[in-house]
């Protein structure tokens, strides 16, 4: 998507129409992806191989109030329930790439990060690249959100 993902895009059409429902049709079928779009305020999550019929039920549920899943996506939330666990220990972030998270989640460019940890451009550049590889997103908004919601990071 141009100007930012599908995440960012859900989180601000939520905020600019709160009572907008929104159901992501992608191919993208990973957890993080899924996990990530459902915590952004998506009411529903397709897969793009869904059939017509199956597109206009989610359309009819979500204006139930139901929050339509692909059956391959649904795998994620029932594995989840039946083996729970700590996800903040599934991702292992080093002492410094915290620190660099913690001052992209408040917006700061790779330069101003740079200079508040007395760093090289370059240095910082791969501690974002090992950040995005780790929490398995693409872009530092999508990091940034999931740190957030998950409560790894203060917005402050």
């Amino acid at each position: 998507m141009p100007r930012g993902g599908g995440i960012q895009a859900i989180i601000q059409l939520k905020r600019s129409h709160p009572d907008i429902k929104i159901i992501v049709l992608t191919t993208f079928e990973d957890e993080v992806r899924v996990r990530s779009a459902m915590e952004a305020g998506a009411d529903g999550y397709l897969l793009k191989d869904a059939e017509g019929d199956v597109l206009i039920q989610a359309i009819q549920a979500v204006q139930q109030g139901e929050a339509p899943l692909h059956s391959r996506v649904t795998r994620h939330f029932i594995k989840d329930l039946s083996n729970p666990q700590d996800t903040t220990n599934a991702i292992r972030l080093t002492g410094r790439e915290k620190e660099v998270l913690q001052l992209l989640v408040k917006g700061q460019s790779n330069k101003a990060i740079a200079q508040a940890l007395t760093l090289s451009e370059g240095t910082v550049k791969i501690h974002v690249s090992n950040i995005l590889s780790k929490m398995n997103v693409s872009s530092r908004t999508e990091a940034a959100f999931q740190a957030m919601q998950k409560g790894w990071v203060s917005p402050e």
